[in-house]
Parts: structure tokens; sequence; C-alpha cells
């Protein structure tokens, strides 16, 4: 492996401990790379493992998971000097960041709290918010607490694929969600697209069958209306069992 000047690292981060070996070798064949500093990072712990690395000429590495701050940490320890490395090397873990958030957030949408339902559905009009290809706002007037997480998941995914329909198909300026709690849990989707028409209610597409039976998963109901003057309005309503206090229950 020829390296030739102009293209000497500074720096060299490898999570593949076998291809380590290979790149540790023809650094060390060289003058001008023989000092190059390498960090790898690996989920390995066992002692063998961290022996051959050092044998290898690595002179740090990291045990994955680790945190954010770490890897840029030891970077500029090793290596001063490299500001745009590191600029780029906290960009990219940022952004991995972003991206596992988002991923969790697809396997467990709703938060694991009485408040989780109000909370995420705010969370996620904020995040369509910020794509700016129309208005989205979510009105909560008084905090809603639900304990089902059950319930909690499938009314947010009722909410998720009502706004993703609104934005799809009616190319709305306007997406309006809503949250009420009294004697029912309430929560309604209203956008200004180009509305359904009423004949297309009955049957629907696939995103209108799915979310009538994440209504039907709970016991809720679900109506698919056209909004006025324009638009379409989709209300999920899952009537509350009053709470019964122990005195009446002993009666």
């Amino acid at each position: 492996m020829i390296l030739p000047l102009e293209a000497t690292p500074g720096l060299m981060i490898e999570s593949n401990a076998d291809m380590n070996a290979f790149l540790s070798d023809a650094l060390k064949r060289h003058e001008s790379t023989q000092d190059v500093p390498i960090i790898i990072l690996t989920a390995r712990t066992d002692e063998e493992f961290h022996i051959r690395l050092i044998r290898q000429g690595v002179r740090e590495y990291l045990i994955e998971p680790f945190w954010e701050d770490e890897l840029p940490r030891l970077v500029e320890t090793r290596s001063p000097g490299l500001e745009r490395v590191l600029d780029r090397l906290k960009q990219g873990l940022a952004r991995s960041r972003q991206g596992l958030r988002s991923v969790l957030r697809g396997l467990m949408p709703v938060a694991v709290d009485t408040l989780g339902l109000m909370t995420s559905l705010a969370e996620m009009v904020e995040r369509q918010r910020g794509d700016g290809t129309a208005a989205c706002v979510f009105e909560c007037a008084l905090p809603v607490e639900l304990a089902d997480k059950l319930v909690a998941t499938q009314l947010f995914l009722i909410a998720q694929e009502a706004i993703h329909n609104a934005y799809k198909h009616a190319r709305p300026t306007n997406v309006r969600g809503t949250l009420t709690s009294g004697s029912a849990l309430e929560l309604r989707i209203r956008d200004d697209g180009s509305g359904i028409a009423a004949e297309e209610v009955p049957h629907g597409g696939l995103g209108i069958r799915i979310m009538r039976h994440r209504a039907a998963i709970i016991g809720a109901s679900l109506s698919i209306e056209p909004a006025s003057p324009r638009g379409t309005l989709v209300a999920c309503i899952l009537p509350l069992q009053p709470e019964i206090d122990d005195e009446s229950h002993h009666s």
C-alpha cells in the first residue's frame, strides 16, 4: 500500500478491528505515517482483544456505546490542531444522535408517563411545522392525563396518520390538532386542504382503514367528514369510564 505525502492522514479512526490491522501495518511501513494516531471504536471488552490492538499500534480506543463528547475530546487531546476534523466529527455525531432519536421515536412514539400523549402530539406537530410545507398547530387548553399506554399510542398514531394524509393528499395551508378531555377523550385533526368527498369516506384508502382499525382497538369511534368551508375533519372520540370512589364502591 503506497501513501503519497499529500494523502498522509493526521488521524485514523476505525470501527473495524480487522481492517485496522491492515491499515496499521501500512502506516508503519512509511516514515511519514509512522506516528499517525489511531483510534479504534469497538464494543469488545475482552483483555486479549485490547492487547492485540496495542500490538497493532493503536494508541487509544473507545468502548461502544460512548458519550457523544468522548470521541471529539479524545481526538482533540491526541491530535490538536484538527479543528475542521473536530467540527465534522461533532456534526456527524449530532446527525447520528438525531437519527437514533427518530428510530426510537418510531419504536416508542409516546413517552411513558400520564402526560405522554399530550407531549408527544405537541412534539410531532413541532417537527411537522419545521418542514415548512404548511402551518401546523396543536392545541390542548387543559392538561390531559392518560395512564393507558396502549390507548395513548393508538391515539398518537391516528393523529400522525391524519396529518400525514392531509399533507400528502389535500395540500393544505393550515392543519390544526386539538385534544380535550371530559366525559370523553376527543382528538380532532382539521385541515383546510382540498377536502374529501362524502362518498369516499365509507370505503376510504389504506390510511383511513388503518385509523379505523386503531380506533377499534381501543374502543373509540372515528369519523371523517368534509369541513366547512373547506378541508377535512378527522375526529376520534373515546368514552371515559367514570371514576368510582371507594365509599360509593363499598356501600
